[in-house]
């Protein structure tokens, strides 16, 4: 799918989900809480972009460099995605998977240094 396709949709997704939130949603304490599936779908989809948009370009279509490194994070964004959806609300998601932000934060880590390793094989 083209990168500006997936961006149109990332888009929809943010906006539908604003949309309950601050107008179908309005007066309803409860509603704070409550994660619309559009963000939760809208999550998935900011991975895919960066990796058309910034790594396959910069790797010169080199897929064996580019895998490896957005393998980590696709994984824990379906993970915390399908999570977020399961569950609707974000104090159950904070209750259950506290363990998945400090995870996520190890794993981007991890991530910018491979990302530093392919840039520097591919440009020297």
């Amino acid at each position: 799918m083209a990168p500006s396709l997936l961006d149109l949709l990332h888009s929809i997704l943010v906006w539908k989900g604003l949309w309950d939130w601050f107008i179908k949603m309005f007066g309803d304490d409860s509603a704070s809480t409550i994660i619309p599936m559009c963000f939760a779908s809208s999550v998935l989809i900011i991975l895919t972009l960066s990796v058309i948009n910034g790594l396959i370009p910069v790797s010169k279509q080199n897929y064996c460099l580019v895998l490896p490194i957005t393998w980590i994070p696709e994984t824990l964004l379906a993970v915390t995605g399908a999570e977020m959806i399961d569950l609707k609300t974000f104090p159950d998601f904070k209750a259950r998977f506290q363990w998945l932000f400090s995870l996520g934060l190890a794993l981007s880590s991890t991530v910018d240094v491979l990302i530093t390793a392919m840039m520097m094989l591919t440009l020297r």
